[in-house]
């Protein structure tokens, strides 16, 4: 029954606000228009993940021009990027220019030190492809459209890796390392395991507004495929994420919701103790040797007191940190880092951060990802790219291979990118429900006190607050 000019119906003998007013997307779901062809955002999310993918160490060994065929996927997604920003002239949110400042200051940094220019831009150029893509949506069309093509492609790559792990039990080559496969060493699967896990919870939260069953079992898969590389952190990592992800699952039509979300998505919020928590611990054991915090973490990543040999690795590492602590020493080859650390890389994210760009360096890119926070904190239809940030760093404690994985600095950008043109599928349905209906429900008088141009006023200021961000 509609009320009041068609602002107000009864439902259950409770007065809510009508469909008209509530800024909440159509209950049958999200419906991808029809285009013929190959879209310019397909295109360009076809190369950002060819320049990605082509960077893996088994393609690189057997492919004699894997490199040149890298520098033109980049090239041309770059291409295609640029095109689309000025033809649309797309805005750039204000958060997305920390992470440019920071590529910036990498590179200053880089050069100032009279680093190798090549190893800047091997990891820093699919990056910024794969962020340029995210960042490419106009709507909420083109965003499902980058999310499909990825998903596509990096759940083939998965069952291949898988496959090869049945096939080889014991390993595929030999390089150092004794355990390699399809897609490398123990933790480098995460790069597209633990990548095809989000990006797909993403496309699911979008399309179907809740996680499908299909979820269960590609979460399955991926826990096997990192199982099955022997590597017992990644292989909590990607566990963890899943068991928060079904804890905590809210979608907006999800039949019922997930036990303890209420509390979880309480806890996720607190971004800014959990990081000082992490920073602490991190200080006490990579820098100070607590014994006592390194035997439970030990434990907790069935590691032995020495963390397999990374105490050794991390005091190296903080040697080389301290050497320019400040400003950082720029991007360093796998060569360096074996020169001065016995390995290619310090095996802690933290310490690979401050070896290359610094405590400030670090700072400029620890801003980005409290802005990223905020943004979820505002709209917690996004909690799960809160629950990756999370794992990762978890991860990063014994590990540095997400450090910069392009596909990682991709969801972060996810955020900035989903409030700019999600109509709210994830994003403002909830909070602008949230806060009508509190007032419908808390105001008195006859009507609950809620007038209907009092109800136009509040939803005019909420999509005014919505589109400054």
């Amino acid at each position: 029954m509609i009320l009041d000019g068609g602002e107000y119906e009864v439902n259950n003998r409770r007065r809510v606000p009508t469909e008209r007013y509530v800024a909440s997307p159509p209950s049958d779901g999200f419906q991808l228009k029809a285009q013929p062809g190959i879209s310019l955002i397909e295109l360009s999310a076809f190369c950002s993940f060819c320049a990605v993918f082509l960077g893996v160490y088994l393609i690189k060994r057997y492919l004699p021009f894997a490199s040149v065929l890298q520098l033109m996927f980049t090239g041309l997604s770059a291409i295609i990027i640029l095109v689309s920003f000025f033809r649309q002239k797309l805005v750039i949110h204000r958060s997305i220019l920390l992470l440019l400042a920071d590529a910036v200051y990498i590179l200053f940094i880089t050069l100032q030190n009279e680093q190798s220019l090549n190893s800047y831009l091997s990891m820093i150029a699919p990056i910024l492809v794969v962020c340029g893509t995210v960042l490419m949506a106009r709507d909420l069309d083109d965003l499902v459209r980058v999310l499909r093509v990825w998903c596509g492609f990096i759940f083939t790559v998965v069952l291949i890796d898988f496959a090869t792990m049945l096939l080889w039990p014991g390993g595929m080559y030999r390089t150092r390392y004794p355990f390699n496969w399809f897609l490398g060493y123990k933790t480098h699967r995460l790069d597209y395991s633990f990548t095809l896990l989000v990006l797909y919870t993403c496309y699911s939260l979008i399309v179907h507004r809740r996680l499908k069953p299909g979820m269960f079992w590609l979460s399955a898969l991926v826990v096997a495929d990192t199982a099955l590389s022997r590597a017992a952190a990644a292989t909590a990592a990607v566990a963890v994420y899943v068991v928060i992800l079904f804890l905590a699952r809210n979608g907006p039509t999800e039949k019922k919701t997930g036990f303890l979300s209420k509390w979880i998505l309480r806890v996720l919020k607190k971004y800014r103790l959990l990081s000082i928590l992490y920073l602490i611990v991190t200080f006490l054991i990579v820098v100070l040797n607590n014994s006592d915090l390194m035997a439970i973490i030990a434990n907790i990543f069935h590691k032995s007191l020495t963390f397999s040999g990374r105490l050794k690795i991390w005091l190296a590492a903080v040697d080389m940190a301290s050497y320019n602590l400040a400003f950082g020493n720029g991007v360093l080859s796998a060569a360096q880092y074996s020169e001065a650390l016995d390995f290619n890389n310090p095996h802690n994210m933290m310490l690979t951060y401050l070896i290359t760009g610094g405590i400030c360096g670090t700072g400029i890119l620890f801003l980005f990802i409290g802005r990223v926070f905020r943004m979820i904190q505002k709209n917690p239809g996004m909690y799960f790219i809160s629950i990756y940030i999370y794992c990762v760093f978890l991860l990063g404690f014994v590990s540095s291979t997400l450090s910069f994985c392009p596909f990682f600095f991709a969801i972060l950008v996810l955020a900035p990118t989903l409030r700019r043109v999600d109509p709210g599928y994830i994003c403002s349905r909830n909070q602008w429900y949230k806060e009508v209906h509190h007032d419908v429900k808390n105001s008195k008088g006859a009507n609950h006190g809620l007038q209907p141009k009092r109800l136009r006023d509040q939803r005019d200021a909420f999509s005014k607050k919505q589109g400054k961000h």
